[in-house]
């Protein structure tokens, strides 16, 4: 599979290397290839599955899991849009996979917040935070040559009805209130986070070795508040066009996500 994805990214970008602009003034600027003019992004959706064919050593757990293994995802972007400067810099602002569609629109001219569309389907506001000012503000850190610690920006991120991650400028407090295992359908590896919730500093402790919610009653009562307040925002979509990752026939071709799509006008949530 890795192969592939090289094979077919590296395809990709040879084309945009090679290709220009047919429908662009004849400028140097519309000349130039659009490679040029490019963002290329590749981002994970999630952690690796525990077991044989993946590892997310030394953050613990996986796929399915709400522990950093499952949750911490890596993401790069190319083309000729990143400037020298930034190119080869590894950033760590945390960033929610919702913020990409803020973080494209700004680039894009676009007001993420002042969507038509989102008002005239009654959906809630938009939530996406474009992660543009963060990676500026770490790159003008890089370039000072700062050895101080990022300092990150606080945010509160609801990672599910049971699990919650508040940022701060020098930790990020997650809590989890379910039994939380380290792999799916495995009950020698779980956590019972369901009584009075399980708190780590995945900052200081990235691994989640150290469950401090004993230790510190005071901010578990916040976390817990902040939770309670994040459920009573929670939006789940309820468009039945949105619904397939619940009637999945088992057993059926790949191809049902595409039959799907094409039977309720093309329109289909992102695969679960």
């Amino acid at each position: 599979m890795a192969l592939g994805v090289d094979d077919a990214i590296g395809a990709i970008v040879r084309e945009l290397r090679a290709s220009r602009s047919v429908r662009a003034a004849p400028t140097a600027k519309a000349a130039a290839p659009l490679w040029e003019r490019t963002l290329l992004i590749f981002a994970s959706d999630n952690g690796a599955p525990i077991g044989k064919h993946g590892s997310n050593l030394p953050l613990r757990a996986g796929k399915d899991s709400f522990f950093e293994g499952g949750v911490r995802a890596v993401a790069a972007m190319s083309g000729g849009l990143i400037t020298t400067a930034a190119r080869g810099a590894a950033l760590s602002s945390v960033m929610h996979v919702s913020d990409w569609y803020a973080s494209l629109s700004e680039i894009a001219g676009i007001d993420a917040a002042e969507m038509a569309t989102g008002v005239a389907a009654r959906l809630p506001p938009v939530d996406s935070v474009s992660m543009w000012p963060q990676w500026r503000a770490e790159l003008k850190q890089r370039a000072n040559g700062s050895h101080v610690a990022h300092r990150h920006t606080p945010r509160v991120l609801a990672l599910a009805s049971h699990t919650l991650l508040d940022v701060r400028p020098r930790h990020a407090y997650k809590i989890l209130n379910h039994t939380a295992c380290d792999a799916k359908s495995s009950d020698y590896y779980c956590t019972d986070c369901a009584a009075l919730g399980c708190v780590f500093d995945v900052f200081e402790d990235p691994h989640e070795r150290h469950n401090i919610a004993a230790k510190n009653p005071a901010l578990l009562a916040k976390l817990q508040g902040k939770l309670r307040k994040a459920r009573n925002t929670l939006w789940a979509d309820q468009d039945p066009r949105n619904q397939e990752c619940g009637v999945h026939p088992p057993g059926k071709p790949q191809n049902f996500y595409l039959r799907f799509a094409a039977e309720h006008g093309y329109t289909i949530q992102p695969y679960c």
